[in-house]
């Protein structure tokens, strides 16, 4: 099991608990979520289904505070925000895998995960150790030195998932991360969720609602447009 003891602060201490309470977002005249109220204060995994277009990816880039919702509250381990406001408690509790790698494009592997590790509140001596594990965790270590412009699908994936393993944050959200994945890191996807859901949230948005209910222990399903269920 992975240390949860690695991040500074607040996020070191935190148990894993994350609340949303009526959350909504449009994009101009478009509805995406619509009053979502949903809550989990154990760890495990969630899986977060639903029809293309229904907000799954939204709702992960809301709570992640990539995308600021309208109205609403979300809490993660104690620490609140919503429309108008940040916490970067709560950010440091956080770690996300978009199914496209958020980076500097032109950056190396390992520059861009140093980078993220001094924003997710690691002190600058336990930096390079936490990123020479995560990159050791995602067999990324022939990447680690390759501008991230250049790593193929299946790499850019695994590179997404060692960045929001970094710090070992009490709720991870993976966005679609079998997207581009071979046989064997598919595996490693799935021996790693077995291990993180003894002791973090870690929620999952997926299109393959079988495989998603075989690894999950709760599913939210989203139906659609301004629906939650």
């Amino acid at each position: 099991m992975y240390s949860a003891g690695i991040m500074d602060g607040s996020a070191q201490q935190s148990a894993p608990s994350l609340a949303l309470r009526g959350v909504s977002r449009a994009f101009g005249e478009r509805a995406v979520l619509h009053d979502v109220s949903w809550e989990r204060s154990t760890a495990g995994v969630v899986g977060i289904t639903g029809p293309n277009g229904c907000g799954k990816t939204t709702l992960v880039r809301v709570i992640a505070q990539l995308v600021e919702a309208d109205t609403g509250t979300i809490d993660v381990c104690g620490h609140a925000y919503g429309a108008g406001a940040v916490s970067e408690h709560a950010r440091r509790c956080v770690g996300y895998a978009a199914h496209r790698p958020l980076a500097r494009s032109m950056r190396t592997v390992r520059a861009n995960l140093l980078h993220a590790a001094a924003l997710r509140g690691l002190s600058r001596s336990q930096r390079p150790a936490e990123v020479d594990r995560v990159i050791g965790e995602w067999d990324a270590s022939g990447l680690a030195d390759q501008m991230v412009a250049r790593l193929s699908r299946g790499q850019q994936q695994r590179y997404a998932l060692a960045m929001a393993d970094l710090g070992a944050p009490r709720v991870l959200l993976l966005d679609e991360p079998t997207v581009g994945l071979d046989d064997v890191a598919r595996g490693d996807l799935e021996h790693a969720m077995d291990r993180w859901r003894g002791d973090r949230i870690v929620v999952v948005t997926s299109h393959e609602h079988d495989w998603l209910s075989a690894h999950a222990d709760e599913l939210v399903h989203l139906v659609g447009a301004g629906s939650h269920e």
